[in-house]
């Protein structure tokens, strides 16, 4: 499957590149005649140019590159390709080293203020998460070869998944005190799961060194759909806990039942603590913005 899928994705980058080699080179064409001997060239000439590369020629070069039988079958990995190796070594893995490095430092920055880390730092975990996994598909199927050095193979399969892990903590503390600030939201429910999965991932990378990856694509997709497409789901979730919370905090103001106008919903807000009434105001908005306006029906007038 490494095989056939590695051989499958270098011929499209190439079907690619030169469909958009065909389609620079016809669009210059038509621009010379519009600058050379003044004539007029539609738009739409150009995206039917557009259309007839990306769509005609980089799909039939695609199969034209579908490998044949004896290597679709074969089950033993060849040589590294050389625009892959070059991407990992020259691109990815000083790239992942920038984030590692710059990651820890704000660690070690965090430890000396001794302050919460900022919610932002996820999406830069995440995007190392990515590129971790994204090196040991990359890497591993060429672990026992010479392609890099025994350091580079060790520090791919091996420590990467390792120094993920206290990162992954920092991440942890950032999506606590996100949620803490302003509350669960359904992308930070979806970012709470994903953080654990990333934790159950870097274990087992740490623990198996030699074992399969194919779980690393398939589990996240399994989980999403597992958590997005049945009537209990993170969505749902979400929206009863903030219904929830609105309406506990509606009953302990002598909330009669039936649904707030906007006068009546400002004087409630207003009988509220600052931070209280914030914290409501969000939810509604939030659930008003997100869901059906009839979610919120039963307590305000949409």
């Amino acid at each position: 499957m490494w095989n056939f899928t590695l051989n499958i994705v270098c011929t499209a980058i190439v079907a690619l590149f030169v469909a958009l080699v065909l389609w620079g080179g016809l669009s210059l064409l038509l621009l010379s005649f519009e600058k050379l001997f003044g004539l007029n060239v539609s738009s739409d000439l150009y995206e039917d140019l557009a259309c007839f590369s990306f769509f005609f020629v980089a799909p039939m070069l695609v199969l034209q590159g579908i490998p044949s039988a004896g290597e679709i079958h074969s089950t033993q990995p060849g040589h590294m390709p050389a625009f892959l190796r070059g991407a990992v070594r020259y691109l990815f893995i000083p790239l992942v080293s920038l984030y590692f490095i710059t990651l820890y430092s704000y660690a070690v920055k965090i430890i000396i203020t001794w302050k919460l880390p900022e919610g932002w730092v996820s999406y830069l975990v995440s995007a190392s998460m990515l590129l971790v996994v994204l090196l040991q598909y990359a890497i591993r199927p060429y672990r026992h070869g010479q392609a890099f050095g025994d350091f580079a193979m060790k520090l791919v399969c091996s420590w990467l998944p390792k120094l993920m892990l206290p990162l992954l903590v920092l991440m942890s503390v950032g999506i606590v005190r996100r949620v803490s600030d302003y509350g669960i939201t359904v992308s930070r429910a979806y970012l709470i799961v994903f953080n654990l999965w990333c934790y159950v991932a870097c274990i087992i990378l740490s623990i198996k060194e030699d074992g399969r990856i194919m779980w690393l694509s398939l589990t996240p997709v399994l989980l999403f759909v597992l958590l997005s497409v049945f009537p209990v789901n993170l969505s749902s979730v979400v929206r009863d806990s903030m219904l929830r919370q609105v309406r506990c905090a509606m009953d302990t103001s002598d909330w009669n039942g039936t649904p707030m106008n906007r006068d009546d919903y400002s004087a409630w807000l207003d009988g509220l603590d600052r931070e209280t009434a914030f914290r409501m105001d969000s939810k509604l908005d939030y659930l008003k913005t997100k869901y059906p306006r009839d979610v919120i029906g039963e307590l305000v007038v949409p």
